[in-house]
């Protein structure tokens, strides 16, 4: 009894959030309906941060300066190494503090997928340790091929990490790297946005106790020096 009432208040939320997301397709600015998304891919995330872990937007940076491209969600942890905030969650976050990032699209299309890539390239570029590089899609532009194809084929031949290793397109695939690709498709359930933020919670509960920064936080008031 008690594991339902979790589950079904998660799913309650999920529905809320698709059916805002869905109305945001009357939106005619495309840079508008972008942001609401992204704010209602953080409401389904803040309630079940563990104590510590806040959300921020922006770039990740490492002690030798290097940036990312702009991401629409960080999850971080502020007693690692504190961002460096412009607004109440904008800022640059430093590489050390981050557990996640992760882009948020409208409908996944094969010029979003390819920019994606880029951008988790350029993440795995940077120093420092890596966190998990996520996508999530509410649409995506395939019908008859799965979007798991496009992750698994393009990222076949590349290093770990990735340079995205989970992803979640509503309504049809969630899957994640664990030494092979771990795919779940969609039921009638929510089991695709469950099992992402049930991946992302169970990830960031884990890495507390364990994570240890891969160099001192002052590092990153030198810049130009390097700490090896």
């Amino acid at each position: 009894m008690g594991n339902e009432i979790f589950r079904n208040r998660l799913n309650n939320r999920i529905k809320k959030c698709i059916s805002e997301a869905q109305d945001c397709v009357r939106l005619e600015h495309h840079g508008m309906a972008g942001n609401v998304r992204q704010i209602l891919v953080e409401k389904l995330l803040v309630p079940l941060l563990p104590e510590g872990v806040h959300i921020g937007s922006g770039k990740v940076t490492d002690s030798s300066g290097n940036l990312s491209s702009e991401t629409d969600i960080i999850i971080y942890d502020r007693r690692i190494v504190p961002p460096i905030l412009y607004d109440e969650k904008s800022g640059v976050f430093p590489i050390e503090s981050i557990y996640y990032v992760i882009e948020v699209k409208t409908t996944l299309t094969k010029g979003e997928f390819d920019k994606s890539i880029r951008n988790g390239q350029k993440l795995r570029s940077l120093r420092g340790s890596q966190p998990h590089s996520a996508l999530f899609a509410f649409n995506s532009d395939l019908r008859r091929s799965k979007d798991s194809k496009r992750f698994i084929q393009a990222q076949k031949d590349m290093f770990v990490p990735l340079p995205i290793n989970v992803f979640c397109v509503v309504g049809r695939e969630y899957g994640y790297w664990d030494q092979v690709w771990k795919i779940l498709p969609d039921t009638d359930n929510n089991d695709v946005i469950v099992g992402f933020l049930v991946g992302i919670i169970n990830t960031l509960v884990k890495a507390m106790h364990l994570r240890q920064p891969s160099l001192d936080p002052g590092w990153y008031f030198f810049p130009g020096h390097d700490p090896s």
